[in-house]
């Protein structure tokens, strides 16, 4: 999606950090040296501190809920689950079970009816911040992020046959956004998008993130666009960037339906300057060095 990029902050984060304008790409990057135990920090949010084991580790039960994309199923945290949870392990950071007994009286019975709301409410809470700190730092305008160790090759398609240099992409942002588009698709919300449709998409932009912009679609979304975002939040969904996905990916369905564009990626990529490249794309598709990356977003959106 070729959209006028810019940048998505302006003040540094920290004392390192400094955005600055990349002539040779037109962008502005942010130029902090990557800090891995601090991303790490920041993706799991400070509020799952409160759902620690004395151990300092997270149940298990809690891990499980995180799915191939990222984020965590907050539908499953329900004040059943919360229970049990308590039940187990008896002592969850400032929580603690109180185990029922023949002399309870209805302040007891409340009392732990009331550790389970909150405990259940944090869980709430932890994840739903976690998600949102999940979100995939575009290597666009993060260039210091380092390529994960499982980076698939991606081989890209020219006029003239497919390039021998791969560029890498990251399998943890394709299943972050696949996993947005599926999820919504699974709902109905959005028309069925084929793996090798999206294969064509990621290798024309050259981004892992299909060449979403938050920032962009934050501000040229109209009144209809808010409305299907908070739509999507009522229906579950935490992650501001899978919403933008889903609801940019909604905009550019809605245009062809309308007849403004013929092909969705002319559609998505608000032109059809950029359509010669795209078709190209159909060589890397069938090319076998590419299955592997075809195959995971296949799996991703299966």
């Amino acid at each position: 999606m070729r959209f006028k990029e810019f940048a998505e902050a302006t003040t540094p984060i920290g004392p390192n950090a400094s955005w600055v304008q990349n002539g040779a790409a037109g962008h502005t990057v942010f130029t902090e040296p990557w800090d891995a135990e601090k991303e790490k920090r920041d993706s799991e949010g400070i509020y799952m501190q409160d759902l620690k084991l004395p151990n300092g580790s997270l149940p298990p039960e809690i891990t499980a809920l995180k799915g191939t994309d990222g984020q965590y199923d907050i539908s499953r945290a329900t004040s059943t689950f919360a229970e049990q949870l308590l039940r187990k392990y008896k002592n969850i950071s400032y929580f603690r079970w109180q185990e029922p007994g023949p002399n309870d009286t209805q302040y007891d019975r409340d009392s732990r009816a009331k550790d389970i709301k909150d405990l259940k409410d944090t869980i709430v809470k932890a994840l739903t911040s976690a998600n949102e700190g999940g979100t995939p730092k575009s290597r666009y305008y993060y260039p210091n992020r380092p390529q994960a160790d499982n980076a698939l090759q991606g081989f890209r398609g020219t006029p003239t046959g497919v390039e021998n240099t791969a560029k890498k992409f990251d399998p943890s942002d394709i299943n972050f956004y696949m996993g947005a588009y599926k999820w919504a698709r699974n709902k109905r919300l959005l028309d069925p998008v084929s793996a090798e449709e999206w294969l064509m998409i990621m290798l024309t932009e050259g981004r892992d993130d299909f060449g979403f912009n938050i920032g962009q679609w934050l501000q040229q979304q109209g009144p209809g666009d808010k409305a299907f975002a908070e739509q999507l939040k009522q229906m579950g969904l935490t992650n501001s960037s899978q919403i933008g996905f889903i609801g940019l990916t909604k905009s550019k369905q809605n245009l062809i339906k309308q007849g403004s564009y013929k092909d969705f990626y002319a559609a998505w990529n608000g032109g059809t300057a950029n359509m010669a490249n795209f078709k190209a794309q159909q060589m890397a598709v069938a090319d076998p060095r590419n299955k592997p990356i075809l195959d995971l977003i296949k799996q991703a959106i299966a």
